[in-house]
């Protein structure tokens, strides 16, 4: 496997695959569009983790809602929050009831 990391703007054909690549306009603008929509809603809107478990979009997620971030499960938590928990001191585990 390669070590090489491309730069923004790198050519598709730099990059070896599998890699994951995000257009970054269009998740900030989801971004947005959610969080905007919970304010409108009055609604709080608690970003969810579990997908993504990327510190850069968690810090992009909270920065939109002016919340916590949620994680929804004990695995999700132990294997992210050392990286998260460096992004934000508001997350919230929930789970399901026992």
């Amino acid at each position: 496997m390669s070590t090489f990391i491309p730069s923004l703007g790198a050519l598709k054909s730099e990059i070896d695959t599998p890699a994951l690549l995000i257009d970054l306009e269009a998740l900030d603008r989801n971004i947005t569009r959610m969080a905007g929509y919970f304010v409108d809603s009055g609604v709080r809107l608690r970003p969810h983790a579990k997908t993504h478990k990327s510190v850069e979009i968690a810090r992009k997620q909270i920065a939109a809602s002016d919340s916590a971030l949620t994680l929804s499960a004990w695995s999700t938590a132990t294997a992210s929050l050392t990286r998260l928990a460096n992004c934000t001191s508001r997350a919230i585990l929930s789970g399901p009831t026992i």
